[in-house]
């Protein structure tokens, strides 16, 4: 038997799933820290995916003489790719009746983001306990190192069977409630205990049966059966009254640190960009903090934007500025420019140069050879916006004052294509040509737009290792050009 179908799994979802689960992991429900991750935004906690799935797929149907005592034997699963709020998941489903088994495929974008293997029995017990029928409490993610072999620890039992059937209807109408509270417990174990804070679940492997008594009758023990620190690879085996099994989950990069404004101002001593006013869109994480903290470090006045991240910026301007730089902070929207105010200087003074870093997450595209959506995504930021910010300020000056220089940073990906990264590359080609059509348009503006290699910032982070150059070395050097 064959079923097909899709669902939706919006934010107020995860919220009440990570309440459910008690997996608060900041990867899941926190917009602002996630745009900082390896994936730039909240995608949605594997096992809520997988439970979803289960649940729109009605396995009772295996048993339509007995489903009031179906007991899972066996669950695999991999989440090969992340999916975000609110994606559309298209999901297939082949029921075999006769092994009493159910293999489910989940995709997105076509992409596939779960494979799920279900066995089931029938006519044994589990071993019967009591589970705190709460959820579990809300506590931060543990951000812990690299775990060893053997690091352990336990997770309590925990099910609020009312907010599960609101969340997995068809699932809790037959699933012994004890099973579903053990898988459950996993995603927290991952998410908020080991790896914690820096992980990613990528699969589990679930064996239940009668004859697997153990200890832990009211909680999942767990311990680091094997890790990699070469691939960031560790494997947990878990274990509890009526189970067994293993998760294997990657270590994820933490997000990336640039270097402070005193090891920045120790190598910039003198005062090349004191005739800079500069504005720098996108000036709070990555390549635009640290061009901003050069840029004061040589004595320029600088405001800094941020569309989310106004923490961020106000803990980089605190930093500037107690190392006696000068910086401000503004908020501002690329996508929406023709809305914002014009952002100036004291006096109402224009800006001398213009920073551009704004930038969605780059995604690459590993599906197809052209994604015309992407491109679009892409286009928004590094052509719309940007022009739409050029035309703002030309407004407000004329050819024979107010003469400001754009730097626009294009990609070595122009020149040296990557698998992937077509969209973001012929966006990045396509703002080059911009920029010589706008220093047509407006002959009293400079436009540059350098190629700049691959650097060390969120955007490039990931599980295994690229060689990335430090964004100091290259915005040092390129900002040296236009002393």
């Amino acid at each position: 038997m064959q079923h097909t179908g899709h669902y939706t799994i919006s934010q107020q979802q995860s919220q009440a799933f990570a309440e459910l689960s008690g997996d608060y992991n900041p990867l899941h429900v926190d917009a602002v820290y996630a745009r900082r991750l390896q994936f730039g935004r909240p995608v949605i906690h594997g096992i809520h995916h997988l439970l979803s799935a289960w649940n729109a797929v009605d396995t009772s149907s295996l048993f339509p003489d007995n489903a009031s005592n179906i007991w899972l034997s066996k669950l695999t699963a991999s989440f090969p790719n992340p999916v975000r709020w609110g994606q559309m998941i298209e999901y297939r489903a082949e029921l075999f009746p006769e092994q009493h088994a159910a293999v489910i495929s989940a995709f997105c974008e076509d992409q596939k983001i779960l494979a799920l293997k279900l066995q089931f029995s029938e006519g044994y017990e589990l071993p019967q306990y009591s589970l705190l029928p709460t959820c579990p409490p809300k506590l931060e993610s543990l951000n812990l190192d690299f775990p060893p072999k053997g690091h352990s620890g336990q997770c309590q039992l925990h099910l609020d069977q009312s907010r599960a059937a609101k969340l997995f209807p068809g699932l809790m109408r037959y699933m012994p409630p004890q099973q579903l509270a053990q898988i459950i417990a996993c995603t927290r174990i991952v998410g908020m205990q080991c790896p914690g804070l820096n992980s990613i679940f990528s699969g589990i492997q679930l064996h239940f049966s009668s004859d697997f008594s153990g200890d832990n009758k009211d909680a999942v023990h767990y311990s680091v059966a094997y890790s990699d620190k070469r691939v960031n690879m560790v494997n947990i085996a878990v274990d509890s009254a009526g189970m067994k099994g293993k998760l294997n989950t990657f270590f994820r990069p933490a997000p990336v640190q640039q270097p402070t404004y005193t090891e920045i101002s120790s190598i910039i001593t003198d005062s090349r960009f004191a005739n800079q006013r500069a504005l720098v869109i996108g000036g709070s994480r990555g390549i635009g903090e640290t061009t901003a903290k050069l840029l004061c470090a040589g004595g320029a006045d600088v405001i800094i934007t941020y569309n989310q991240g106004r923490e961020e910026a106000e803990k980089v301007a605190k930093e500037i500025n107690a190392g006696n730089g000068h910086c401000q902070i503004a908020a501002f929207d690329v996508n929406t420019v023709s809305t914002q105010s014009l952002i100036v200087f004291k006096e109402q003074l224009l800006p001398t140069h213009i920073y551009y870093f704004a930038s969605p997450h780059i995604t690459a595209n590993r599906a197809t050879a052209w994604n015309q959506a992407l491109f679009d995504y892409f286009a928004r930021f590094y052509l719309e916006a940007f022009s739409s910010l050029v035309a703002l300020y030309a407004e407000h000056t004329s050819p024979t004052s107010n003469p400001v220089t754009y730097f626009y940073p294009s990609s070595v990906f122009v020149e040296k294509p990557e698998k992937g990264f077509a969209e973001y590359a012929v966006a990045k080609g396509a703002g080059e040509v911009l920029c010589k059509q706008l220093s047509v348009k407006y002959p009293h503006f400079t436009f540059l737009a350098p190629r700049l290699p691959r650097m060390s910032t969120d955007q490039t982070s990931s599980i295994i290792p690229i060689k990335c150059d430090p964004v100091l070395d290259v915005m040092r050097r390129e900002l040296k050009k236009m002393v």
